[in-house]
């Protein structure tokens, strides 16, 4: 179902909190886990890059040891150079990842920095649906749960079917319910040569026809049994939209299809 599904790590308690439910992916479909960690040279010597490059190699070296114990799942650690969001896109591309499974804040509200900047940045450039899962900071790594509040997010650009084999995969890990979110901006609901009501009109029929490619997604998965529901929403800020839904429906998880798959 899954085979490959990268976590990239910064060193944080924050970022390892994503090895909870990647984990879990991974033991459910005995996938292989990729622990990710990308080194960035700092304005050092050559000699002292060398150390702290060692030092991110040992931390995802030792954590992947610890996650091998006892696991039913292949774990592989690796170190990158670069910039972080594009040295990890690379990586999940080279790998044929399914999955890159990341950090957001915790259930306090989620960090809207990381959505905006690595992540959002990966979710452009990589192939494959990222997801983003909850997590504190100072946490331990989590044990392994099921992911049981999922929001999707998308704008209408995705092709239904792939966002419907996506859930449907997810969903038969467990017992999920899933929010499918789709996002408008502003300028493709009203434009200048309507007024009043007629672009009070316009907007009724671009929101309509979101509702419509919605719906269809969200009847095959309740026809597979899964539990599934629509919002469409008008703003400017997608990513705050999202997140913001996220935080009132307490979801585990927003995935986001990979932009260039």
């Amino acid at each position: 179902m899954f085979h490959d599904i990268v976590v990239p790590l910064d060193g944080s308690s924050l970022a390892e909190c994503a090895i909870g439910p990647a984990g879990w992916i991974a033991t459910e479909c005995r996938a292989r886990l990729h622990l990710v960690r990308v080194h960035v040279r700092r304005d050092a010597a050559v000699a002292q890059d060398a150390v702290a490059r060692a030092a991110d190699a040992r931390y995802v070296h030792e954590l992947a040891g610890w996650l091998r114990e006892g696991s039913h799942h292949e774990t592989v650690d690796v170190v990158l150079d670069g910039s972080p969001a594009l040295a990890i896109a690379d990586y999940a591309d080279r790998v044929n990842a399914d999955l890159v499974v990341m950090t957001t804040h915790g259930r306090s509200g989620i960090e809207r920095r990381q959505f905006g900047s690595v992540a959002a940045v990966v979710a452009h450039h990589v192939a494959c649906p990222v997801i983003l899962a909850r997590g504190e900071p100072g946490e331990y790594v989590p044990r392994q749960v099921p992911l049981e509040r999922i929001v999707f997010a998308v704008d209408g650009t995705e092709r239904p079917e792939d966002v419907q084999t996506l859930a449907l995969r997810l969903g038969r890990l467990g017992h999920p319910s899933f929010r499918i979110v789709c996002t408008l901006a502003p300028a493709l609901v009203s434009q200048p040569a309507y007024a009043g009501a007629m672009e009070e009109r316009r907007e009724r029929e671009v929101v309509a026809a979101a509702e419509s490619y919605l719906s269809g997604i969200v009847a095959r998965l309740r026809a597979a049994g899964m539990r599934a529901e629509i919002l469409v929403t008008v703003t400017d800020d997608s990513s705050r939209a999202i997140l913001e839904v996220a935080d009132r429906d307490d979801a585990d998880a927003v995935v986001i299809l990979g932009q260039r798959g």
